[in-house]
Formats: C-alpha cells, structure tokens, sequence
C-alpha cells in the first residue's frame, strides 16, 4: 500500500514529522544519485534534507523542488546532499590515490564518502589528476573512471559508494517477488512488490538489476528491474544511449585541449615543472612531465616564461608540458634567449653542421681569426740592420705561407661532446 511509504523531516524544529506518499516513483540507477518525485498527504512545503522511509528501508535525500497544488505536496528528491551540481574547486594533485580525490570533491558539493566504499578502489593510485571546474558529479564520474571496473552510486544512507559490483542477492524470493510483465527487448521486467526497497547492484530472479524504479499508486508498489549485461552495461538500448550520453557529459573536453601556463618551477633534474594555468577553470600544477620533443635534449626554462599544457589521450591522469613561448615571453625583452635557458644533449655521439661544407670548429669565424693572425705575423718587423745583407724587414708575403683558404670538401663534423653544453656557449656560424 502506498500508505507504508512515508516522507520526514530530519532537521529543525519539527524533525521526524512525518507524510505519507499516494503517488511518485523513485528511480534508482547503479551508477549516480537517485531520484524522487512524490506526492504527499496534506499541503506541506517541505525543504531540506528528508528521509524517505519504506518498511525497513530508509533513503536520505534532498529536497530540491517542493509545491502544493490542490491541496497536495509535490515535491522532487535528491540523493544526498544534492551536491553533485555543484562546481568542483580546481586543483591538481601529484600521485594521489582515488579516496584522496574523492574526499575533497564529496567535501565541494557537501556530500560524503560512504566507510563501506571499496577499500582497494579507495587506494587505487590514479599517479596524477588535475580536478577542473565542472560539476562534482562530472567529476567524481571521471575520477572513478579510472578505476578497473569501478562504480559508483548513492547508497540508502546518503553516502557515496564507490567500488566494484559484488551482485549480492537482492533477498527477494518467490513470496515476496511476483513478475507482472518482462520486455524482453528492452530488457525489463516488471514485478509487484510489497515495499520499494529493491536496490540496483544486486541479482532479483536470476537477473542483475542495473536500474531500479519504484512506481507508487494508491493501493500498489510495482518496480521495473532493467537487465545489466554480463559486463555490467544495460541492455536496453534506450538506457545505454542515455548511459553514454552522461558519459559524454563528464568534463572531457578540457582535457582534450593545449593551455598556456606560466612556469613557476622547475625540478632539480630538469624533467618536470611547476605551472599556473592562464584559464581559472584550471588549478597551479605541480611536477607536470615536460616535453621537448627532441629525443635525449633536456632544457632548463626560465620561471616566468609561457608554455602549453595538456593531457595524453584526455585523461586526467597524464598531463605534459610543451611548446614554450620564444623570446620576449618573460614580460618584455630578454637578452638571455627567451625561455630557455640551458639545452642538455643526452647522445653517444652529436654531430653540429651542415652535410655540405666546413665543419663547426673551422667555421668562418674561426678562418677570419687564424687569418687574422696571419697577417699580423707577415707585417711584423724587427728593428736592426737596415741595408746590406743582413736587412732586416718584413719579406714579401709571398715568400712567406699563403693565407689558408677554406677547404673546398666537405669534411664530417663527428665531433663527441661532453654531456651538458650550454647554449650561451656554443654558437656556430
């Protein structure tokens, strides 16, 4: 009867007054929040945080809409907190695992992390994660995403459940469970219950119950049970249409994307920086991986200068740095070289110069100074005997060595190199 089916108050002065429910349904999905529209007894204006209780079961919810029309309550529930609208505060972290991140965003949208969550899935290591400003909903999607197998749903006490589906028997028998209908097509079926406390997640008649919900009359509870796979995924084509319609809705997109951010450190090794992101829909960064694109070079950059980040694949576990701003980039003019300022070439071998023509160490620079210095040798004159045999002068220039020329071959540059070399130091023309 739909009488056993109640709504409280679980905060204020009145707390535990309780209304009956003569219609509504309550859908139950086994991933994300549950929802309810009910229509009470009387012409209460309910708000808050409620209870919906059925037999032994009881939902803890948030009202979130709440009217009376002709001397009736309607109302609409969410699970919980009905935070998981809220915006996500922005942050990166470095190595923490899927509890770490999921307690902070439980903390932005006023939920909480249910103690009987997974406690593998809880340490799972997500190795890094950057949280942007989308829903928490979005984001919690995301973050479990990246946990083989992993769900996650509202449990009956509000909480939020997180882990891998067990299939426990629902407790329902051939007493208490009587088939009304079956879609085979949709994969559905349709049962009378006495109460509405069949919960996704769990195996009713030989099928495990993907998504649940309670439709509540005047005199009868009936609840329509869709089918999950053997991979957990519905059948019903309609539902995995939504399924992937939410999926698409999580928070991809800014992951799919190169942002400008301003270095702010640099580790010792060179390998990762420090970032904050121009966008305030991105958090500062740490120990981003910084990429040159060049095998074996490693680069020191300037704090301040300009690059782009970004993310593998779009997943939140893997960002990367690149393509740093050219010179000028740190505010104005910058005689150092712009953002880099030191390159480290990590090879066996390194070889500087063109295919064609000199190499680097005999490079016209060089020609210009050795012939230079010749000439200064050839003018060169001593003082002493000035006429007779032993005159001493400068000799004809052509009796002394002809200036070099430069060779007309090219010859190999295969020159081997310390490992570091900086490149102040090193210029070939």
């Amino acid at each position: 009867m739909a009488g056993t089916v109640t709504v409280a108050r679980t905060t204020g002065a009145a707390e535990g007054e309780a209304f009956d429910v003569i219609r509504g349904s309550i859908v139950m999905p086994r991933t994300g929040a549950w929802t309810a529209d009910l229509h009470l007894v009387g012409s209460v204006n309910l708000a808050g945080t409620v209870v919906v209780r059925a037999g032994e079961r009881a939902l803890a919810g948030t009202v979130v809409k709440s009217k009376v029309h002709e001397g009736r309550a309607k109302m609409r529930l969410v699970a919980g907190a009905g935070g998981l609208g809220k915006t996500a505060r922005p942050k990166h972290y470095v190595d923490p695992t899927l509890g770490h991140v999921l307690q902070d965003l439980c903390r932005d949208g006023g939920e909480r992390l249910s103690a009987d969550s997974e406690a593998a899935a809880l340490r799972h290591s997500l190795g890094a994660w950057t949280t942007t400003a989308a829903t928490v909903g979005q984001m919690i999607a995301a973050a479990v995403g990246r946990y083989p197998g992993g769900v996650w749903r509202h449990a009956p006490d509000g909480t939020i459940w997180v882990g891998r589906e067990t299939w426990p028997d629902s407790g329902f028998d051939d007493d208490t469970l009587r088939e009304l209908d079956e879609d085979v097509e949709a994969g559905s079926r349709l049962y009378g219950l006495d109460q509405p406390t069949l919960l996704p997640g769990t195996v009713v008649d030989g099928v495990r119950a993907d998504t649940v919900e309670h439709l509540i009359e005047e005199t009868t509870i009936r609840t329509r049970v869709w089918e999950a796979r053997a991979d957990g995924r519905p059948i019903d084509r309609l539902k995995g249409a939504f399924a992937a319609q939410v999926r698409a809705s999580e928070p991809a997109e800014l992951y799919r994307h190169l942002w400008r951010a301003r270095i702010v450190t640099q580790s010792d090794d060179l390998l990762r920086v420090g970032v904050v992101p121009d966008d305030p829909r991105l958090p500062p960064m740490d120990a981003v991986v910084l990429r040159t694109g060049v095998p074996g070079v490693t680069v020191q950059v300037a704090a301040g200068a300009h690059l782009r980040i970004g993310w593998d694949d779009g997943d939140p576990t893997r960002p990367f740095a690149c393509l740093w701003d050219g010179p000028g980039s740190i505010g104005g003019a910058d005689a150092g070289g712009g953002a880099v300022r030191r390159v480290i070439l990590a090879a066996s071998m390194v070889e500087l110069g063109a295919l064609e023509g000199q190499p680097p160490p005999l490079g016209t620079t060089l020609y210009a100074y050795l012939a230079a210095l010749q000439t200064g040798l050839c003018l060169h004159t001593h003082v002493g005997v000035t006429t007779g045999p032993g005159t001493s002068g400068p000799p004809p220039p052509a009796t002394f060595f002809a200036p070099p020329t430069p060779p007309s071959t090219a010859l190999p540059a295969r020159l081997p190199l310390k490992p570091e070399v900086l490149a102040a130091n090193v210029k070939v023309k």
